[in-house]
């Protein structure tokens, strides 16, 4: 074979053709004869066994029904069964209990004799006999039931196909025997049955073993088609319920002969019970799974040809993977750069091209962290600086509140309080400023609103009062300062603008789960919180709502999608501004974006 047959095969596909091409045609020579003798032999193996394992099964099945049926008949000899068969002749009901107890032996008896006897009772004028260790389903009357109608028409012992048990509770599926005792004179008791109901698991797990494998290709039915075992064996054969397949297996005595259905062929064994009316036991195997040896001997074939092609395809591969081994480990770094992994590098013992392309590589994944390194510094310093910006913004309002209100309190002549309101304010300043650091405690933060709302009240007394609650444990907790002054203060001006007397406030600090709350309540005006939120998240047109969009922006430049903003409000009624953050935060490395 020329290599400029195939000018766009690659050399490693080349020698793998090679390799498969010589092989296959040395094996499959073999295979093919070896194939075709052993088919020859194996076919007529294969059908002998099959008619003799179709006909012990039906032997097998007919001798554990005839035990059945003699057991039970060998039974009616007992005294207890005699004696209580007469007095039912008689019609001497007074002594039906009495009998009921001495059969309950008798039932044992028959029970420990024959293992496969599920279950067994006897219906009679006088009352119904049964085992008290079952529990007799007294609804179903025998009857009233298809059984009884089968043996009037009958007049000799049946056998009933598969059915759910209705006369004892467990709807067990059982094959029922229904018998009509024999007397001493040999006459049988009109209107006396013995209705026999025997395991089918026990009946499948002997044909099972004589079939030599788990007796899904086993049906037991009736002339007509009928399946005997219906949840047992089920038809996974749809034809077997074809007029065309009901004759064949009529027509003889013993047939066997094969079946197409569906483009499958069939190989078909027919025995008839003996003990039964019109029960057969038929063995449908496919011809598919019976030579299945000869499909293994092509398996077989077709297996070491594979192999000898793997075989093939590795030594090959060997030597194709390691001229190209340096390529291999630059695609794998090259997937874990894709995954954004930019700490691998190409290292090679060899001064070849792939070196070569290596050295390049890893130079390029060097320039790139660089550039991430900047990117990130950059993206941190503006974060920096909006922070700062936002934070000044709120500084000078509230400055100019405050002072206002020293300057109204220095008019009135109310000096003490003008005293302890510019003290309140130095803490105010102190706290505020924090020596210049953006972050805080739970503790200081608390402390300013407390500043804050004390100048307020000593500009107006009944205005408003308040109360501060603080989980222990969360005092000394780091938190982005001037968050709770501003909600206090938008609480005042808006809320309580119409008031005179009455407010309330009441701020808590407490953890859930893995996230602090900040709530300010107040009893106020309110507003509308579904409108309002939206314009605090909306991109700024207007100096609307300026406190709380302050704060809410802090907390996404700080916080990220972790902190939590929620507005609720009943008007007049209760009005909450809910903070969260969570508790495990670590904080920006903010020194380094300073520098």
């Amino acid at each position: 074979m020329k290599p400029l047959l195939f000018p766009q095969m690659s050399f490693k596909n080349r020698i793998w053709l090679s390799y498969l091409f010589l092989i296959l045609i040395a094996v499959s020579s073999s295979g093919t004869l070896s194939h075709i003798i052993a088919a020859n032999v194996l076919e007529k193996n294969v059908t002998d066994l099959n008619k003799s394992s179709i006909r012990k099964s039906a032997l097998l099945l007919d001798e554990r029904l005839r035990k059945i049926t003699v057991t039970v008949m060998s039974g009616m000899l007992n005294d207890s069964f005699t004696n209580t068969m007469k007095d039912i002749r008689l019609n001497n009901s007074d002594s039906y209990y009495g009998h009921f107890a001495d059969l309950q032996g008798w039932f044992m008896q028959i029970k420990v004799s024959e293992p496969s006897i599920e279950s067994l009772f006897i219906t009679t004028p006088m009352g119904d006999f049964y085992p008290t260790t079952e529990n007799r389903l007294r609804e179903y009357l025998f009857v009233h039931s298809d059984m009884h109608r089968v043996i009037e028409e009958k007049k000799h012992n049946i056998w009933i196909p598969e059915h759910t048990d209705l006369f004892f509770s467990g709807k067990r599926s059982v094959i029922s025997l229904v018998m009509e005792p024999l007397i001493d004179d040999h006459t049988r008791m009109k209107g006396v049955y013995i209705i026999v109901n025997i395991n089918v698991n026990m009946l499948m797990e002997a044909l099972a073993d004589e079939w030599g494998e788990p007796a899904n290709d086993l049906y037991l039915m009736t002339g007509n088609g009928t399946n005997v075992l219906t949840t047992s064996l089920p038809f996974a054969k749809p034809f077997l319920k074809d007029s065309d397949f009901l004759g064949q297996i009529s027509s003889e005595s013993e047939p066997h002969f094969a079946y197409s259905y569906a483009h499958n062929d069939y190989l078909i064994d027919v025995q008839r019970l003996r003990l039964t009316d019109d029960w057969i036991l038929a063995g449908v195997r496919s011809t598919r799974d019976l030579y299945g040896q000869v499909v293994a001997i092509q398996w077989a074939t077709a297996a070491v040809i594979g192999g000898c092609g793997l075989l093939a395809l590795f030594f090959s591969r060997m030597l194709t993977s390691y001229l190209l081994r340096p390529l291999a480990h630059l695609v794998q770094l090259m997937k874990k750069v894709e995954a954004s992994d930019l700490t691998v590098r190409f290292t090679t013992a060899r001064q070849d091209e792939f070196a070569l392309v290596g050295n390049r590589f890893n130079r390029m994944l060097e320039e790139i962290e660089q550039l991430i390194v900047d990117m990130k510094q950059a993206d941190q310093s503006k974060r920096v600086a909006e922070m700062k910006a936002l934070q000044a913004q709120i500084n000078p309002h509230f400055l100019y509140n405050t002072l206002y209100t020293i300057y109204w309190k220095a008019e009135l002549a109310q000096y003490d309080d003008v005293k302890e309101m510019t003290f309140s304010l130095s803490q105010l300043f102190q706290l505020g400023l924090n020596h210049g650091q953006d972050m805080t405690t739970v503790e200081k933060e608390v402390t300013h609103v407390t500043e804050y709302m004390n100048i307020l009240k000593r500009c107006y007394e009944d205005w408003f009062e308040y109360e501060i609650e603080v989980e222990e444990g969360l005092r000394t907790m780091g938190l982005l300062k001037l968050l709770l002054q501003p909600l206090v203060e938008n609480t005042i001006q808006h809320g309580f603008q119409d008031r005179k007397s009455g407010g309330h406030i009441r701020i808590s600090v407490y953890s859930a789960s893995d996230e602090v709350f900040f709530i300010v309540e107040d009893n106020g005006s309110g507003m509308d919180a579904e409108q309002l939120m939206e314009q605090i998240k909306a991109p700024a047109k207007e100096p609307t709502s300026y406190a709380l969009r302050n704060i809410y922006e802090r907390l996404q430049l700080y916080y990220g999608v972790k902190a939590g903003f929620r507005i609720e409000s009943t008007p007049g009624v209760l009005t909450k501004v809910v903070l969260s953050i969570p508790s495990n935060h670590q904080e920006l490395e903010w020194g380094k974006a300073h520098e």
